[in-house]
């Protein structure tokens, strides 16, 4: 019993550490695109590609990231507007 608890763990922390791992490498990568003045072509490039892939798929998973990438294009529109509070 002991063995599979291990087992489990340890699949769990390989898991857990390659998540990561992609979330550096993706972030790194924002990172080199926004120095190198890229972003917002990478991004005119990407965003229609998920757009599809994101109306092809069922249920709330389609829904949420449609929303999700709605909400940001309108926020991209609006210039980012900061309110006075937010020193």
């Amino acid at each position: 019993m002991g063995e599979v608890i291990g087992f489990m763990l340890l699949r769990f922390a390989m898991i857990g550490g390659g998540i990561l791992l992609l979330l550096l490498v993706l972030g790194v990568v924002v990172m080199a695109l926004k120095k190198t003045g890229r972003f917002d072509q990478a991004k005119s490039m990407v965003e229609p590609v998920v757009r599809n892939k994101l109306n092809k798929s069922s249920g709330y998973k389609g829904a949420l990231g449609t929303k999700a990438l709605d909400y940001l294009s309108e926020r991209e529109k609006q210039g980012n507007v900061k309110h006075k509070d937010a020193d």
